[in-house]
């Protein structure tokens, strides 16, 4: 609810010594991540001002648990601010035809490219119902249902992935 999932990653890589990656198109949002890593005098991360299915499109590295959140879906709620980070940042502005374009864009590019591993785990944040017919995951719950992940959960409009083959 505080809307600070990074800071709550960042904790919990240092506490288990992972390595964290964080992707934003908002320079200002990567650095305040900057900030938090600082904070908790944490390490072992790589922080880049991009949009996450670009850098999807060059990685390569097997990922463990990877926490989409990007693109927001449209709602009435957004401050100016936000919309105007979209235009300026992406070029657009806030729709949910190119919200779930994004989500699907980074699920078929994990699969496709097989760069999960038999434990990965997929979190999707704004779910907004377990069928996923609100919200972020429309096209992407779907895509991941029928390349053989499995929902774990779905829990505070979250919802988490596992390959069906663990």
């Amino acid at each position: 609810p505080d809307q600070n999932s990074s800071e709550h990653f960042v904790k919990l890589c240092k506490k288990y010594n992972m390595h964290f990656i964080s992707i934003d198109m908002d320079p200002e949002c990567s650095n305040n991540v900057k900030n938090v890593c600082i904070k908790y005098n944490f390490t072992d991360y790589e922080i880049y001002t991009m949009k996450g299915e670009d850098f999807l499109k060059s990685y390569t590295n097997k990922i463990d648990f990877i926490y989409l959140d990007a693109f927001d879906f449209w709602h009435d709620h957004h401050t100016k601010k936000r919309y105007e980070s979209y235009k300026k940042y992406m070029n657009c502005t806030i729709t949910n035809e190119l919200c779930h374009k994004m989500h699907l864009e980074c699920c078929e590019h994990l699969i496709k490219n097989n760069l999960l591993n038999k434990n990965s785990i997929i979190c999707l944040d704004d779910i907004l119902d377990i069928n996923a017919n609100r919200g972020k995951g429309v096209l992407s719950v779907p895509y991941l249902l029928k390349n053989d992940m499995k929902c774990l959960i779905w829990k505070g409009n979250g919802m988490i992935f596992m390959p069906s083959n663990m």
